[in-house]
């Protein structure tokens, strides 16, 4: 079987481990911040501090890894004129661009009024309505990036 291993399908296989461990703990994170809320308010400055640190140590530097993996994939393969190729470049830079302008910063400004105690605040829900949709909407590219890299032809 290990035999069978090509330097195409083990930097596949790299490349989807990159997915997995940069967007993984993304999508729980929706999840835990009103469920800390409701059981310990008191904890949710750190959760919002962990989220935070993941997401500038875990998650910012796998955006590079996922594209720079895309990218030499695609130059091994010859791809870059396919669609599922321009379509995983344009997902990463959109991905990354949202990460950059509004989940890191909003992330910043969630801990400071957590901070502050400012839980049931007006300012607080605004912004963890805004930081809610943009991770929706960076995980939406990632499943939809997905479905486009499995289902081009030559796939499989």
């Amino acid at each position: 079987m290990l035999a069978s291993l090509t330097f195409t399908r083990a930097l596949i296989g790299v490349h989807v481990a990159a997915v997995v461990v940069a967007f993984g703990g993304l999508a729980s994170y929706p999840l835990l911040i009103p469920l800390v809320t409701r059981r310990d308010p008191e904890a949710v400055p750190a959760l919002l501090r962990l989220i935070h640190t993941l997401s500038s140590r875990v998650l910012a530097p796998g955006i590079g890894v996922v594209f720079a993996l895309g990218a030499i994939l695609a130059i091994h393969l010859n791809a870059w004129s396919h669609f599922y190729v321009t379509w995983g470049v344009v997902a990463m830079l959109a991905i990354g661009s949202l990460h950059g302008a509004l989940l890191s910063p909003t992330e910043q400004r969630l801990i400071e009024l957590a901070e502050q105690g400012q839980l049931e605040g007006e300012e607080y829900q605004r912004q963890l309505r805004r930081w809610t949709v943009c991770v929706a909407l960076m995980l939406a590219l990632v499943l939809a990036t997905i479905i486009v890299m499995l289902s081009h032809p030559g796939h499989g």
